[in-house]
């Protein structure tokens, strides 16, 4: 039995992203700000190299039951492949005292192998408990597959989509997958924000792949700007899926995706 999906389950974008392949970050600068209530925000600069595994850090803190949004910049000035990057935390109290939102803002994710020339990541970083804490941001580069001490938290999207799903008290299962690599069922509905930057073949890999991972009259939302060729792309996805646009608004499509029986 099919459940129906309200607006505000729609614009609720749940990222189920997604270890993309094959690019790098070298000679890449990374720059952390965060906004307070304080009169001097923390702003924070490095320069990264990728011949090996660098850790750049800044502390945070934050306090009772506040909320600070920090944002981490990194760049790839040079374009050279082959380097990873994850943006991790040090606490040394309960993983359930601090949660992470990505902002929207956001234009790349907070660990992965493709980020184009770079971007920013924007995070709500929630303290949940009554007392003020300190927390460690920090970002690692390497050619190799990154493996951190225990006591360093990579941040994933995982992470921040386990958080968004209890904040907008929805029930659900958030997991890591290559696309669909680590989806084992079909669902009446997928709701995508496909990661643009990687380019095009991986977010068709997220839009036509769905169809395979849908029930009959199954559909797949996902939302899309216009300057980043939604239209084009609703022309390509009209072969496979009855397409209807949901809404516009600044710029941002959201469209629906009917699977053909």
């Amino acid at each position: 039995m099919k459940t129906k999906i309200s607006m505000k389950t729609i614009y609720l974008i749940l990222v189920i992203t997604i270890g993309l392949v094959g690019l790098g970050i070298g000679s890449t600068l990374a720059v952390f700000t965060a906004s307070a209530e304080i009169s001097n925000p923390i702003s924070f600069s490095s320069n990264l190299s990728y011949n090996g595994d660098i850790f750049d850090t800044v502390e945070v803190t934050i306090g009772p039951n506040a909320t600070r949004t920090t944002n981490v910049s990194i760049f790839n000035d040079e374009q050279i492949d082959g380097v990873k990057y994850a943006v991790w935390y040090i606490y040394e109290g309960n993983s359930n005292d601090i949660s992470f939102v990505r902002n929207q803002e956001s234009d790349i994710d907070p660990s992965g192998t493709d980020i184009g020339q770079g971007g920013t990541l924007s995070m709500d970083i929630k303290n949940n408990t009554s007392n003020t804490i300190t927390i460690t941001i920090g970002v690692t580069t390497s050619k190799e597959d990154i493996v951190l001490p225990s006591y360093m938290k990579v941040i994933t999207l995982a992470t921040v989509a386990k958080y968004n799903l209890t904040l907008n008290k929805v029930k659900a299962n958030a997991f890591s997958s290559d696309v669909y690599s680590n989806v084992n069922k079909k669902y009446d509905y997928i709701i995508t924000n496909p990661p643009i930057r990687a380019g095009k073949e991986v977010v068709r890999k997220f839009l036509f792949g769905g169809y395979d991972y849908l029930n009959d009259n199954g559909m797949l939302y996902f939302v899309m700007r216009k300057d980043h060729g939604v239209k084009s792309m609703i022309k390509e996805l009209e072969s496979k899926y009855n397409v209807t646009i949901v809404n516009k608004d600044k710029g941002f499509y959201i469209v629906s995706l009917t699977k053909h029986l």
